[in-house]
């Protein structure tokens, strides 16, 4: 349970997002500092939505934004190791 920060190299630099764990699940992911253009960023939300929606970092990265996809799945694992023993973790 709670808000885990992460970070994963994207295009331009590193992503930055906080995770949200509530009673075992992923509620939301924000991204709060990238390096990434805005609009290569914007394309690659959606990989958090998906990842969201899935409960699961094996999603499909999003064309035109391949490497902001990337990052961003590899700062929400970063932020789910760092959530430890929870749950959430394990079944990401």
């Amino acid at each position: 349970e709670g808000i885990y920060y992460g970070t994963g190299e994207g295009y331009l630099g590193d992503i930055t997002t906080a995770v949200v764990i509530q009673d075992e699940t992923i509620k939301a992911i924000l991204v709060t500092e990238s390096e990434d253009d805005e609009a290569f960023l914007k394309r690659a939300k959606q990989t958090a939505k998906d990842v969201v929606k899935n409960q699961t970092l094996e999603v499909d990265t999003v064309s035109g934004a391949t490497y902001s996809s990337v990052g961003l799945i590899s700062a929400v694992r970063d932020a789910l190791q760092k959530a430890g023993g929870s749950s959430a973790s394990r079944k990401l």
